[in-house]
């Protein structure tokens, strides 16, 4: 018999069945095409990667599904391509950067060669791996790996927005591992939010996310890709030194967020007009001193915020910190301060690859809600509980319903019709735009899920009418009919 091989569809690597003309999960027939100036789809680089579908472009790469022959594994394959500053040649393929930019483009290949050779360095089972970096057509490439799960944003849609206090030690500890050891090689991650760090079935938790500083900084040549409420103010400026304590600023916004399931204020912003609440303030079950350490972490001004993952983690466990040395990178190197400590359990983590012991895996895996074995016995308890809340369910539908039909005759005459207090119950919440920077009289404004309330705000810089400031912030889940409180920009005297 001969060897059975592996049919993939050439544009998303997906296995596809024998026989079957078009992939059933992209839709590719052999006639669509990446747009120029991407690689072709079917392109062989480098003697080892087949080149799929372009699946993202930040302003300076680009980011291809692409099949590894030697792994046998579709990957995630970055391409050097800065945005207006280069073109490609017909036949070879090969980068050309326009004339008069060939020191600007020989520049910027470096900074992202040097980017991705340095987390390529870095070995931990909670970063999404950087396996390979190599230079060909006149560019640099990074291999990424492909990791099935899904963000953290999606997952927090699962979890009806938020997550306790000890949840989010389980779920986030382990990234700040990845960040301090970054942090120790001279590198800062600057895109540290719900869209780069991912979750998977299994409990295994990645950061991912990774672009050049340009990409994260608002004011280069790029357009600036940034996550509002965990970008620190130090990129949308471009001043001042990112640091450490920017990328400490962005995943303590990433725990407000988890505990409180509102998007923090962006940094931006914050700085005119600073109204974020604590944490401690928006939910009561999170102890003080960890409220107290996350409003540390997102200080606006960077000289006033915690400066380093260490400190941040010191602060969440309640222990003393020392703020007194703030990280500067033209002054410090990260990766040679052989004195630096670190606790001995998180150095031997890192030497083997970052594994979990059974039980943090076990109570990852209950955050999740992934199903174990259980036995007979616990089968049928559960089948038990299960029959009581279904009879106890239908009793109170019944109930609900009696109410429901005597409220209706009561408040028939009534010329508008009343919505009962508990309607909540018949509602699912719903995800609150950003209103920000809108002028008021947008149709943005024409939306009938939410009763918006306009209040004046001094500010004789910004044109009059322009909305400032938003509560519930952007991304709460809230149900239709909630008030929205807008701040909108007045001129006095």
């Amino acid at each position: 018999m001969g060897e059975r091989t592996q049919k993939l569809c050439i544009s998303c690597m997906s296995s596809i069945p024998e026989g079957v003309s078009k992939c059933p999960v992209c839709g590719y027939d052999g006639s669509q095409t990446n747009p120029e100036p991407y690689l072709p789809i079917g392109y062989r680089l480098h003697d080892r990667y087949v080149i799929g579908r372009t699946e993202d472009y930040d302003g300076d790469t680009a980011t291809y599904i692409a099949y590894d022959w030697k792994s046998s594994k579709a990957v995630h394959l970055k391409e050097y391509l800065p945005e207006n500053g280069c073109s490609r040649a017909d036949e070879s393929c090969a980068v050309i950067p326009k004339t008069g930019a060939e020191k600007h483009y020989r520049a910027s290949l470096e900074t992202f060669n040097k980017t991705y050779n340095n987390l390529k360095s870095i070995v931990s089972k909670s970063m999404i791996e950087v396996s390979e970096c190599f230079q060909d057509n006149n560019t640099g490439y990074a291999v990424i790996q492909l990791f099935d799960g899904i963000s953290l944003k999606e997952f927090l849609k699962l979890k009806n927005g938020t997550l306790t206090w000890k949840q989010c030690k389980l779920l986030l500890y382990p990234v700040m591992d990845v960040l301090e050891e970054m942090h120790r090689q001279g590198i800062v991650h600057r895109g540290v939010s719900p869209d780069t760090i991912f979750i998977n079935r299994h409990g295994e938790i990645k950061l991912g996310g990774y672009a050049t500083p340009a990409v994260r900084t608002k004011g280069t040549e790029y357009q600036a890709r940034l996550y509002p409420g965990y970008s620190a103010n130090e990129q949308y400026t471009g001043t001042g030194t990112q640091s450490p304590s920017t990328d400490v600023y962005a995943i303590a916004a990433v725990i407000y967020r988890c505990l409180t399931g509102i998007t923090p204020q962006t940094a931006e912003s914050r700085k005119g007009f600073d109204r974020l609440l604590s944490v401690a303030e928006l939910n009561t079950t999170v102890p003080h001193y960890v409220s107290n350490a996350i409003s540390l972490a997102m200080v606006v001004d960077q000289d006033g915020r915690t400066n380093s993952i260490e400190n941040l983690r010191h602060g969440l466990e309640n222990e003393p910190i020392d703020n007194g040395t703030f990280f500067d990178l033209e002054n410090v190197d990260f990766g040679d301060k052989e004195e630096e400590k670190k606790p001995e359990v998180k150095k031997k983590d890192l030497e083997d690859g970052g594994k979990k012991p059974e039980k943090e895996r076990k109570a990852l895996k209950e955050i999740i809600q992934e199903p174990d074995d259980i036995s007979e016995e616990e089968e049928k308890l559960h089948a038990l509980v299960r029959t009581i809340m279904i009879v106890t369910a239908a009793i109170f539908g019944i109930i609900l319903a009696i109410f429901l039909l005597w409220n209706l005759i009561i408040s028939k005459s009534l010329a508008k019709p009343s919505v009962p207090e508990d309607s909540t119950v018949f509602t699912y919440d719903i995800e609150v735009p950003d209103y920000t920077n809108l002028r008021i009289s947008s149709d943005s404004f024409n939306n009938q899920d939410f009763v918006f309330i306009i209040e004046d705000m001094e500010n004789n810089e910004i044109e009059e009418g322009i909305v400032l400031r938003q509560e519930p912030g952007a991304g709460t889940m809230v149900p239709p009919g909630t008030e929205i409180i807008l701040y909108v920009s007045k001129h006095l005297g």
